[in-house]
Formats: C-alpha cells, sequence, structure tokens
C-alpha cells in the first residue's frame, strides 16, 4: 500500500471552489504571514483527509492554519474547521472587511484581508502539538512545497533549447541529446539513462587542435 505522504498532491488544479474573493483573502493573508516570519502554502492536505486553506510555518518550527471565509454563508456552511486544531498550534479565520468579527468563534485568531495585505484583528490562543504531530505536519508541508517548486521549474524548462556550439578553451563541445529525467532511471531521447530531475545535456566534445 502507498505511503499516505507520498498520496500528497501538488497545487490542485482550479476547480471552481475557490471564488475570487477567497484568493484575494489568500493572497493578502500571505502577505501578512510573510512579514510576520512565516512560509505559507495553500490547500495542504491533512493527515485527517482535510485540506487546509493555507498552512503556514514558521522558523521556530510553528505551525499556523488560517481558514479562509469569502461570506457569511461560507461561514455558516462550514463544520469541519474545529478539525484543524489537532493540526496546528494555532488556529485563525482570514476574511474581508465586510464581515464581522463577532460572527466567529472566541477562541480563534481573526484576520481581516484583501488581495493587497491584511490586519491580525485577533491573536489565535496557542495550543501546542505534541512532538509526532509536528514532524509529520512538517514533513507534509515540506513535501507539498518541494514537489510544488520542482513542477514549476519542469514546467519553466520544458522549452529548453542548448546553444549549439560551446567553446571552452580549445574545446569546443555540441550537444548530443537533451537528458529528459524526471526521476531515477529514467532514459532520455538517446536512450542513454538519467539520475537528474531536471533538463540537462549529454555533451559531444572535439579538441580544435585536432
Amino acid at each position: 500500500m502507498e505511503s499516505p505522504i507520498r498520496q500528497i498532491g501538488l497545487v490542485p488544479p482550479p476547480d471552481g471552489r475557490q471564488s475570487a474573493t477567497a484568493l484575494a483573502v489568500a493572497r493578502g493573508t500571505a502577505r501578512l504571514l510573510r512579514s510576520l516570519g512565516f512560509s505559507s502554502i495553500s490547500e495542504l492536505p491533512l493527515p485527517s483527509g482535510r485540506r487546509a486553506d493555507l498552512v503556514a510555518l514558521n522558523e521556530r518550527g510553528e505551525i499556523w492554519i488560517i481558514e479562509i471565509k469569502s461570506s457569511v454563508e461560507d461561514l455558516r456552511a462550514d463544520h469541519k474547521w474545529e478539525d484543524y486544531r489537532a493540526h496546528c498550534d494555532r488556529l485563525f479565520f482570514a476574511f474581508t472587511q465586510e464581515m464581522s468579527c463577532d460572527l466567529f468563534p472566541k477562541d480563534t485568531g481573526l484576520i481581516v484581508a484583501d488581495a493587497y495585505g491584511a490586519h491580525l484583528v485577533c491573536e489565535a490562543p496557542e495550543h501546542r502539538l505534541p512532538a509526532p504531530t509536528r514532524k509529520l505536519m512538517t514533513v507534509r508541508f515540506a513535501l507539498a512545497a518541494a514537489q510544488r517548486i520542482s513542477r514549476l521549474i519542469r514546467r519553466a524548462t520544458g522549452n529548453f533549447k542548448p546553444p549549439a556550439l560551446f567553446v571552452v578553451g580549445r574545446l569546443r563541445f555540441q550537444p548530443q541529446s537533451i537528458v529528459v529525467g524526471l526521476g531515477c532511471h529514467q532514459k532520455s531521447k538517446s536512450g542513454s539513462p538519467s539520475l537528474s530531475g531536471s533538463p540537462s545535456l549529454v555533451w559531444k566534445s572535439k579538441n580544435l587542435d585536432v
């Protein structure tokens, strides 16, 4: 059976669930988190099977979860937010300024946000995670972040074109093949094995004095 860790997905494709308002709140909240020393990723699958809107991690290993609400109806329809407490040190709600703070549970932190920034209205009470849960969440955060960066790099280098000729001193190098390795033991277009996770080149050299 495949490890649950390896089932962590990359950034999910747009599915229409996130409204424009929710995306704007998430963007502003992420900016606030950066100013507070946190890195954050969106839509992180939790060990419970839930998916957190934003998960933030700082250099001290503290973990916050931020649940984003775009409307009163969105808040009233949500009955799963209490499950997030088991996976973070502090739990917050982020919402627009049109929503009243009185609508939200008293034992959560509150963040008012728009697309350009956010304000921490009320600090969340701390409920420290057990060490095993903290390690599990930190590993999931790291794996998801690394996988998403890797996918961005593969997209950026998808149209990579090698130079026709590269000269170093008296040697000239011509690309023989492009290695398109996406994992261990993948084969290049020329049939040679590759252990690289990103495009690289197999060069054929010739001495200019010959």
